[in-house]
């Protein structure tokens, strides 16, 4: 009777590890993705647009001008990459390459915040600005559910990214 009771101790024991386990991999598929998204460009602008107008950095107010006088989201791209890369600033720009890395800090800073909060909490996450994680991890679900061993293998870790990282553009 105790084997038999030790016998199903260690299979519910092993079944939960592995449940816990593919969960893990649906996770760090989900935040990948997620953090690959938020490597795009525009993002910031939509970071900066939901602060509102605020008493922002020189950065954040020029987003805001561009904003007013109609400039399309790409220009504001374009600026904003051109920022990043510190080539060919105008004199001006040079003013704004300051409040662009605190802007960035402060948003990756917000992606890594994101990133750390339990599964369920991220699931359940009404976020106004995308990507949509629940989505995200929904992809990674069909995927898993497609190609099991392959999906299993290369998900055992994240590789979570973040603006201004050297392996991403």
């Amino acid at each position: 009777m105790k084997k038999l009771l030790l016998y199903t101790f260690l299979i519910l024991t092993l079944a939960s590890c592995s449940e816990y386990m593919a969960e893990k991999k649906l996770e760090n598929c989900a935040d990948t993705k997620y953090s690959k998204e938020r490597t795009q460009l525009f993002q910031i602008y939509l970071y900066v647009m939901k602060k509102g107008k605020s008493e922002g950095n020189e950065f954040e107010k020029k987003l805001f001008i561009y904003d007013a006088v109609g400039l399309s989201v790409a220009e504001m791209v374009d600026y904003i990459s051109r920022l990043l890369s510190n080539k060919d600033l105008k004199e001006d720009e040079k003013k704004e390459l300051q409040g662009v890395k605190e802007t960035v800090r402060s948003y990756n800073s917000e992606t890594k915040k994101f990133l750390n909060l339990s599964l369920y909490k991220k699931l359940k996450s009404n976020l106004s600005i995308p990507p949509n994680y629940k989505y995200l991890f929904e992809v990674c679900e069909s995927n898993q559910k497609e190609t099991p061993s392959t999906f299993n293998a290369f998900w055992k870790k994240a590789e979570i990214q973040f603006i201004g990282d050297k392996n991403n553009k």
